[in-house]
């Protein structure tokens, strides 16, 4: 890891090797990550300085809160070795709703429907990750989804309908009509 002295400037990024793209196969990141949490925080105190004391000499650190954790979600901050000032470090969104189920939890459950929970849990272990959510969140998390599938599939079904109306009366305006419910008989 690259160590610098003071603020990072441009010209000192640029020295450094860390400046600007070089490559149009390098952009900035999106998406999840399994990520060393002992490297990122390395790169963190070498590269930031709390915001409060403004000295390089104080790293920013890396901890996490396990009592917080929700399956896969973990609940990370940093912290300045000096102030004591703490910073939270979301790892996955909210999905909003009731369950304000996290966005990583979700995904991974989708993921493992073709695996089940005991092999999401296994993968974890073996990968030496957080364990995933427990079997009642698990079970949560696959009626929502669920639910979800349920409804756009109610919706494509509806929207091929009216399409395939829509065709039928077209073809054969004259000899259609409609009951009741609005399906076209012949």
């Amino acid at each position: 890891m690259f160590k610098h002295k003071g603020k990072l400037t441009r010209q000192k990024a640029r020295k450094l090797g860390i400046s600007e793209t070089r490559s149009k196969n390098v952009e900035e990141a999106h998406g999840f990550k399994l990520q060393d949490s002992v490297l990122l925080s390395k790169c963190i105190s070498s590269a930031a300085t709390c915001s409060s004391c403004k000295s390089p000499t104080f790293q920013l650190k890396l901890y996490q809160d396990n009592s917080k954790r929700d399956g896969l979600a973990e609940h990370l901050f940093l912290k300045c070795s000096n102030s004591g000032i703490q910073l939270d470090l979301v790892t996955s969104q909210k999905l909003g709703g009731k369950s304000e189920a996290s966005e990583m939890n979700r995904r991974s459950v989708i993921a493992s429907r073709r695996i089940v929970q005991s092999a999401l849990e296994k993968l974890c272990s073996v990968m030496n990750l957080s364990p995933p959510v427990n079997k009642s969140a698990y079970n949560r998390h696959m009626k929502k989804v669920n639910k979800g599938s349920v409804a756009v599939a109610e919706r494509l079904m509806k929207d091929a309908a009216k399409r395939l109306t829509n065709i039928i009366q077209e073809e054969e305006p004259d000899q259609t009509e409609k009951d009741e419910e609005g399906i076209v008989i012949t």
